[in-house]
């Protein structure tokens, strides 16, 4: 029963059961993982949990939101996949490949803070050797997760488009100083 939306009083916010048909394509294509969960310092009903999100093929940066502490939840897009290009001559680079490896904070006034890394996988997947990768930072303001901004503000970029794949930008986290000050 891995598809089911409740475990006993427990709420599944993500999924993991697949959304193929053909065993062939059957493996990442399906789920969701490296969850990462947090709540509004300023309203505690707001909860927003990141993820790999692999439904619609090669992974994204996944949001869910919920807006009645964890009783129901909502997904939403994220606007990543094109970023400014700050690291890469000033041209902007749509398209990057994938995405993943999500952190979520949120700020004193209510903002949240979406940390997405961004990569091209480079000649193993795709006639483009480019295997560059960055950490982009996307705001929600005044919607609690639903929706955040476009497009995302770069924190660290690593420029590999003739493909040399010397490194990935991986597996950043993120805090917000939150502490409500009297």
């Amino acid at each position: 029963q891995a598809c089911t939306a409740r475990r006993g009083r427990n709420v599944k916010v993500n999924q993991n059961c697949l959304n193929v048909s053909d065993p062939d394509v059957a493996g990442r294509g399906q789920a969701q993982n490296e969850t990462w969960v947090a709540v509004n310092p300023r309203n505690p009903k707001q909860i927003i949990a990141t993820y790999n999100d692999y439904r619609r093929g090669d992974g994204t940066c996944g949001v869910t939101y919920s807006r009645d502490a964890g009783k129901t939840w909502a997904d939403t897009t994220t606007p990543n996949g094109f970023v400014r290009g700050t690291a890469f001559n000033n041209k902007p680079r749509q398209y990057m490949q994938a995405g993943g490896d999500t952190s979520i904070a949120w700020d004193t006034r209510g903002n949240a803070y979406l940390s997405c890394q961004m990569f091209k996988r480079g000649s193993a997947v795709s006639p483009d050797p480019d295997q560059s990768s960055g950490f982009y930072i996307y705001r929600s303001t005044g919607s609690g997760g639903a929706s955040f901004n476009f497009p995302g503000r770069p924190v660290a970029e690593h420029n590999d488009v003739a493909g040399a794949g010397d490194f990935l930008l991986d597996k950043q986290l993120m805090t917000v100083d939150n502490h409500i000050r009297s």
